[in-house]
């Protein structure tokens, strides 16, 4: 994987997360590399992802919990493929609806 650069666009805050955050904009086609629990996997931007947005580092079936800080901020709308902007269009809130 030495075509991956390993500086630092996105972050990862919880070990469990499937979505990671752009720390700058992202084009298509970007090579990134993420440290996810003990490994490192590479990813290819396959939707422009702007600064402080959020990329599917995992894959994300439909209906299945979008993870951040190790929480559930809300579920797929349909299957979310790595590399892909998670935003409104993709991800239905559920952070109201929790008590």
């Amino acid at each position: 994987m030495t075509d991956f650069p390993e500086r630092r666009l996105v972050i990862i805050i919880h070990p469990t997360d499937n979505v990671a955050t752009a720390l700058e904009d992202l084009d298509i086609g970007s090579r990134l590399t993420i440290s996810l629990e003990q490994e490192k996997i590479g990813i290819v931007v396959k939707e422009s992802v702007p600064r402080g947005h959020k990329i599917s580092v995992k894959t994300i079936q439909a209906g299945m919990p979008v993870i951040k800080y190790g929480e559930q901020i809300g579920v797929a709308r349909g299957r979310i493929e790595p590399g892909v902007h998670v935003h409104i269009h993709n991800v239905a809130g559920t952070r109201a609806q929790r008590k």
